[in-house]
């Protein structure tokens, strides 16, 4: 056995650490759990990660779902709609929600296995409760109880992502747009070759165009967003992007738009879809429907991974609003931490502190 004050034991203890820090880090969990609009459901994902900021990348998911009692989805539909119901009321509905939530985490852990103590924390995100105030600013209050939940889940606890947007002038909306990047954008390292569309049909069907990226340009994608209404909108929304594709056949021009990812929980495209995906085909691109394997839906689920993985970069200190989308006055880290028990929370902190930050652009980071 070699002594401490030996050479080679520094050399093994000092490449020991490192491996040991590499396993710990390669592979992250993260759980996300989304509350239904209509506060009907919770559904959850534990996604696996590997990588780091922009390089993120889902290696594995688990997805379930639980049912919230119709007594407390009204009570929550009540506040929601009042915005200006008892504070005990309200404490108490968060309170409730929260013992659903724990629930539903002690669930999905028990896919980690022997590997539950990588799971960092838990991203919430739901409808919250918003109104405004008699000049007509927006309030906006998280309906998650974070402190009750990292009592009972006994994990770190991510909410109230909206908020940091909303102070920032923004309209706090549209934060699944950078996840969407990550699950359906053309990321390779050597160079992408085509940009992305993303299709995101559920109860306020949203368009996404998502740019190819080796990870190595601006440090937030230039994502484009628009809302799909009517037929003839959607008509019009397919015209203009088979215009952008054809545009796109010049040597100078953008990366061309490979793949149409559409998701949707209905079985199959119906009249809307179709008059959004025939003009797509006829141009040249790949239309895909998403098909989760779990008990969720595709729009459940995508909603689902989309807020683990926005529990990741909070880790991970990279912004996940996009300015020219939410109207924020700047590049913001989304997203309230509340501390678990003492070894999760210690667990968080040593990732998050050997998490380099993004370099940014000056004016971004004044």
């Amino acid at each position: 056995m070699h002594s401490p004050d030996s050479a080679e034991f520094r050399r093994f203890w000092t490449e020991d650490r490192i491996d040991r820090s590499f396993v710990a880090n390669a592979h992250r969990m993260m759980i996300g759990l989304r509350v239904a609009h209509d506060w009907s459901r919770i559904f959850g994902s534990l996604v696996v990660a590997g990588g780091r900021g922009k390089f993120l990348q889902i290696r594995h998911s688990q997805e379930m779902s639980v049912d919230v009692p119709d007594e407390l989805a009204a009570r929550l539909q009540e506040i929601g709609n009042s915005g200006d119901s008892s504070l005990s009321k309200t404490i108490q509905a968060k309170q409730d929600l929260a013992d659903f939530q724990a629930g539903l985490v002690e669930r999905l852990s028990q896919y980690a296995g022997k590997y539950v103590d990588r799971i960092l924390a838990v991203t919430v995100t739901d409808r919250g409760f918003w109104s405004s105030d008699f000049d007509g600013a927006i309030l906006y209050q998280s309906a998650c109880d974070p402190d009750r939940l990292a009592e009972i889940a006994g994990l770190s606890v991510i909410d109230a992502l909206p908020a940091r947007d909303l102070a920032a002038s923004g309209t706090g909306n549209f934060l699944d747009s950078l996840p969407l990047w990550f699950m359906f954008a053309d990321r390779q390292l050597r160079g992408a070759t085509s940009n992305s569309l993303a299709l995101l049909l559920d109860r306020d069907p949203h368009w996404f165009l998502l740019p190819g990226s080796d990870g190595l340009d601006d440090l937030l994608p230039a994502i484009v967003s628009g809302r799909i209404f009517e037929d003839t909108q959607v008509r019009r929304l397919s015209n203009r992007l088979v215009a952008m594709v054809k545009a796109c056949e010049r040597p100078d021009a953008e990366l061309p738009i490979g793949t149409a990812h559409v998701i949707t929980d209905g079985p199959g495209p119906g009249v809307d879809s179709k008059n959004l995906i025939a003009p797509l085909e006829h141009a040249g691109i790949a239309v895909e429907f998403f098909k989760p394997t779990s008990e969720l839906t595709p729009t459940e689920t995508i909603a689902a991974r989309s807020t683990a993985l926005l529990g990741l970069l909070f880790t991970d200190q990279l912004p996940t609003n996009i300015p020219d989308m939410t109207g924020a006055t700047g590049l913001r880290l989304l997203g309230r931490l509340t501390p678990g028990k003492p070894f999760s929370w210690r667990n968080l902190l040593a990732v998050m502190a050997d998490s380099q930050s993004t370099p940014m652009r000056l004016r971004d980071a004044i």
